[in-house]
């Protein structure tokens, strides 16, 4: 700080003499000067200030910076240079937050009516001068053949400072090459390894005063060469039965390689899955709303994989099942299911299709000829061929086909088209993929026939079958399985036909008034040991085919009522032969209300996607 004299008061006295005439000299007499003495003068300098970036300035003239010793009143006054965008305020007062750095200079002014000085100091600026900070973000794995983004987000932290550079850099020695490695946001494309790899990346941030920030992201690589999992049951949605229950999907491994384990995280906690013929389990677990389900697996070889499932429990699909259920056909590998209502109430015919894994569902629009034969008439059954996405579909006396890609019908097959026995009232239908074969049971004619699905042609293979009702295909040995009896009053008969005509071998029969009823559907697991059907009690049985054994799975599941006509309401049964679950579709025991269900067989754990009346 530096103090200065603007000016003082001076008073000069004059006084000229002059001679008179003559040979005198003028003389001159140097005059007295005097100066009057300073009273004012700084007695407080104000120090010099330094202030970082974001701090506020208050600063006012202090009263005693200067004093006058005649006792004469100050007045005082900032003069400013050089400002960084503060605020003078009445001449005496600086205030504000700077908007640069620099130095600003200030003059204060002290004055009397007499005299007037400065003090003068400096209001240095300084940026904050810390290290910028930089996060970076990535996926916790990628696949092979993924683009995988990395993304940083960087800050400087001085107040007038910036982001200069970014650097990404690839230090995990695998060659991955960086697409705009230069910038924020950088991406590669993920490589297949032989073993199982961690791609790791650094990001270096710079800033205009040359500071750095560093930070590195770890990736998992998934290889071609580790083993697959997946979540089959609980859905993404659903209502289930239970508070808890068995959690359960499918894992498989590269030929020649082994799961060493299989880990599930549900809302945080682990649980080590059993694993059994590719079958992972985990054993009554608790299910929020909204649980998150991570499956870890790890292959003997070390390889890893990773799913991950939200699950949104409480919720229904949005479309109703509100009519007489006739029956059910299901897409395996696309989860498409298609649920047919007969019409028997004041609601349409109609199929309605459900999707397990999207959670959509909508009513399948049908297109039909203006001359359709069939157009009014109430279906009975249908049954899919997953591989031409084709849904055939029985009418009393004729069968149809509906091509899923364009949703038109035609006519496969009744007394007009396609030869052999005209068909009076077809109770069931079921496709076997293998054979390319489509079967029907004939409730009237009494017999089981295949039909050609390209010309129609009607082949009978049995006759004379009193009641006979379903039908369904073992794909694993081309056998197939028949049930008999049609009212709760009758005999509920399941036969085993081993397509030759020549072994008839039945492997459930139980007398009426006991557990009779119509078996309205029968469903087969994947390795074609087991049987499912629904009981006269209503009660969800599974028959082990080794040894004709049964077990309940859920007692008193659905309302068992007589098969009367084509709008008789039935049930309709599905075996997923991907999830190893069962679909399950028919009116409840309150005799109201329809639900379609998703089964775990083992436990009987279910849950309800869909209902109606």
């Amino acid at each position: 700080m530096t103090s200065r004299k603007l000016y003082s008061g001076l008073i000069f006295f004059i006084s000229l003499t002059l001679s008179g005439c003559g040979n005198n000299h003028s003389a001159t007499k140097v005059p007295e000067t005097t100066t009057e003495e300073d009273t004012l003068s700084v007695a407080n300098p104000i120090t010099d200030i330094t202030l970082v970036a974001d701090a506020t300035l208050d600063f006012s003239i202090p009263t005693d910076t200067c004093i006058d010793n005649s006792g004469l009143d100050i007045n005082y006054q900032i003069e400013v240079t050089n400002n960084v965008g503060f605020t003078l305020v009445n001449d005496i007062q600086l205030s504000g937050s700077a908007t640069e750095m620099g130095v600003v200079n200030v003059t204060v002014v002290c004055s009397t009516t007499t005299e007037s000085l400065t003090d003068e100091f400096t209001i240095t600026v300084i940026d904050f001068e810390v290290d910028p900070t930089v996060t970076a973000v990535a996926p916790t794995l990628a696949y092979v053949d993924d683009i995988v983004s990395l993304t940083a987000t960087a800050k400087d932290n001085n107040l007038f400072g910036s982001i200069v550079s970014y650097s990404w850099v690839e230090t995990s020695d695998l060659g991955i090459t960086l697409t705009n490695s230069d910038m924020a946001v950088a991406s590669f494309t993920a490589p297949d390894t032989v073993a199982q790899s961690k791609a790791i990346f650094s990001i270096t941030v710079t800033d205009n005063d040359g500071a750095t920030a560093k930070e590195t992201v770890e990736i998992d690589l998934i290889s071609t060469l580790a083993p697959t999992v997946s979540l089959s049951f609980p859905l993404a949605f659903g209502v289930y039965n239970q508070d808890s229950i068995d959690i359960f999907g499918n894992v498989e491994p590269l030929v020649g390689d082994g799961v060493a384990s299989v880990i599930i995280n549900v809302d945080d906690v682990d649980h080590t899955a059993t694993v059994s013929n590719n079958i992972w389990r985990v054993e009554d677990v608790m299910l929020s709303e909204q649980a998150n389900i991570k499956m870890l697996v790890t292959s003997t070889n070390g390889f890893i994989n990773y799913k991950e499932h939200i699950l949104n429990n409480d919720t229904f699909y949005s479309s109703s099942i509100d009519n007489s259920v006739s029956d059910i056909a299901v897409n395996d590998e696309t989860d498409e299911i298609y649920v047919q209502l007969n019409g028997g109430f004041i609601n349409p015919i109609q199929f309605i299709q459900f999707n397990l894994t999207s959670a959509k569902n909508s009513t399948l629009i049908v297109n039909q000829a203006d001359n359709y034969a069939y157009r009014t008439h109430t279906p009975t059954s249908i049954a899919l061929d997953s591989e031409s996405n084709t849904l055939f579909v029985s009418y009393p006396s004729a069968v149809s086909k509906i091509d899923l890609t364009t949703g038109y019908e035609t006519v496969l097959s009744d007394s007009t088209n396609g030869t052999g026995t005209a068909p009076l009232y077809i109770s069931d239908l079921s496709y076997d993929l293998g054979s390319q074969a489509l079967y029907v049971t004939d409730l009237t004619n009494k017999t089981i026939n295949s039909i050609d699905v390209d010309t129609g042609d009607r082949s009978e293979l049995r006759n004379s079958i009193t009641d006979v009702l379903s039908i369904n295909v073992n794909s694993t040995n081309g056998d197939f399985y028949y049930s008999q009896g049609r009212t709760t009053a009758s005999q509920s008969i399941l036969i085993e036909y081993d397509n030759t005509a020549v072994s008839l071998n039945p492997i459930y029969d139980i007398a009426a008034g006991n557990e009779g009823g119509p078996i309205s559907d029968i469903a087969i697991n994947e390795d074609g040991e087991e049987l499912f059907f629904v009981d006269g009690k209503g009660s969800l049985i599974k028959l082990d085919l080794a040894d004709n054994s049964t077990t309940e799975v859920i007692t008193g599941l659905f309302l068992m009522e007589d098969i009367i006509d084509e709008t008789s309401s039935i049930i309709g049964l599905h075996y997923h032969a991907v999830r190893n679950v069962l679909i399950a579709v028919g009116k409840d025991i309150d005799g109201i209300t329809n639900k379609l269900l998703i089964i775990d067989p083992k436990s009987g754990d279910y849950a309800k996607v869909a209902t109606g009346e």
